[in-house]
């Protein structure tokens, strides 16, 4: 019989977005961008801009309680049941394959514990043949750990195996994000590559 809590998080998981493809789970540990700690904390040089706001302010009374809520069944869930949410949605997609899992679309890690929670998840995923992750500008956390999840640092290097540091300006040069994921897989593989991000 299946878990209640596996139940609960599969309700959880957004599937694309504008520029995601449907081959992506979208998953926010951190919570909503309202609240994200690495903007309170001064880590994220982009928070006045942050385009993760404009859905929660444009569209407060649904986005932001179920992002909200996503930060809360994350702190609550175990490492295998969330796990085992991702590989239920897979499993369950009716259209196209599910293969990858992005976290931290709206908000940061909020712990160390998270990071290694997220490491644990994308341990799991690997040997089921899902790349898992993520972005974020937490210079004060460890990411070594990140055997199977690649870290992206927002205008830094993150010392996990598998990252890549994105850096946002107004003219970005050498390698640029093409801002559209359907089309380009640079942030999903690990490559310690610095990629030029315009404003958008």
């Amino acid at each position: 019989m299946e878990r209640e809590a596996v139940k609960v998080l599969t309700k959880h998981f957004s599937r694309g977005n504008k520029k995601l493809g449907k081959d992506t789970l979208i998953y926010n540990p951190g919570g909503a961008a309202t609240d994200c700690v690495a903007a309170k904390l001064g880590f994220c040089r982009v928070a006045p801009i942050c385009y993760a706001l404009k859905p929660e302010r444009w569209h407060a009374r649904e986005v932001l309680p179920y992002r909200r809520r996503q930060a809360a069944l994350w702190q609550a869930c175990s490492v295998r049941d969330f796990s085992d949410a991702v590989l239920r949605r897979r499993d369950r997609a009716r259209v196209g394959c599910i293969d990858m899992l992005r976290l931290s679309e709206s908000a940061d890690f909020v712990t160390q514990r998270d990071v290694d929670k997220a490491a644990s998840v994308a341990t799991i995923l690997a040997g089921e043949g899902l790349v898992s992750y993520c972005y974020t500008a937490r210079t004060d956390l460890d990411f070594t750990g990140c055997e199977h999840l690649v870290v992206n640092g927002s205008d830094f290097m993150p010392d996990a195996p598998l990252s890549n540091a994105f850096c946002v300006s107004e003219n970005p040069t050498g390698i640029v994000c093409p801002g559209d994921c359907r089309v380009c897989n640079l942030c999903r593989k690990g490559r310690r590559l610095v990629i030029g991000v315009k404003y958008h």
